[in-house]
């Protein structure tokens, strides 16, 4: 009897822990793709993807560079200094991490299965296209953290979108004051520095904007906002 009731209890066990099927779980992807490593927008482009459509992706490994260890003992030192030590240790971790992956998907664009890689080295990533069985074989490595649809994301959905006429008629115009471009120098009234450099001073007197009514947010952890300059 106590063999039974063990019997019955390893039953309920299994069917417990038993995943859904991989229709209900995640359409034609699953079981190739590990599903917790994919952005649910991607595992709904895979869904729908042809087996030879490359998709926009971007890959995060998960390597971290241990960027207080990197500092220590610099706390007195010049700004440039700390700055390379950052730099290093970002592009060491980079380099170690990338390394094998790099062989892996210069492979498979021979293939013809990948293209358009761009690797970074500060978020210790790549973005690139790739078929839904890349896509699946990059998912299925141990130093990948994420695989996500590589989009353009819109904040503002009801910001005005200038019209057809406007936009023909300020390019006209651009492009009139581009070949007779006369710009404010460095340290004039109203024209700072960044001013000239990005030639707004330009944009200011040629076509009349000077961004008056215009909200600019930023989004980056590392601004100092408090800094002087």
């Amino acid at each position: 009897m106590r063999d039974f009731y063990r019997a019955v209890l390893a039953f309920v066990l299994v069917v417990c822990v038993m995943p859904a099927s991989p229709s209900a779980a995640a359409g034609r992807i699953a079981p190739e793709y590990p599903l917790l490593k994919l952005s649910p927008a991607l595992a709904k482009a895979l869904d729908a993807a042809a087996p030879d459509e490359q998709l926009p992706i971007l890959v995060r490994f998960g390597a971290k560079a241990d960027l207080p260890l990197a500092l220590a003992g610099a706390e007195s030192a010049s700004r440039a200094v700390r700055g390379a030590r950052v730099v290093a240790v970002l592009r060491a971790v980079a380099d170690a991490a990338q390394a094998a992956p790099r062989v892996a998907l210069a492979k498979a664009e021979s293939e013809g299965r990948v293209s358009r890689q761009r690797w970074f080295w500060i978020s210790n990533a790549v973005a690139l296209r790739a078929t839904p069985g890349a896509i699946a074989e990059l998912a299925a490595r141990p130093d990948v953290r994420s695989v996500a649809l590589d989009e353009a994301r819109q904040y503002l959905s009801d910001a005005p979108t200038p019209a057809a006429d406007a936009i023909a008629s300020m390019m006209a115009r651009a492009a009139v004051i581009g070949a007779n471009a006369v710009f404010d120098p460095p340290g004039a009234a109203g024209a700072t520095w960044g001013i000239s450099k990005i030639r707004a001073d330009l944009v200011r007197r040629g076509l009349g904007v000077d961004g008056t009514g215009v909200v600019v947010a930023n989004i980056d952890s590392g601004v100092e906002w408090t800094h002087p300059r």
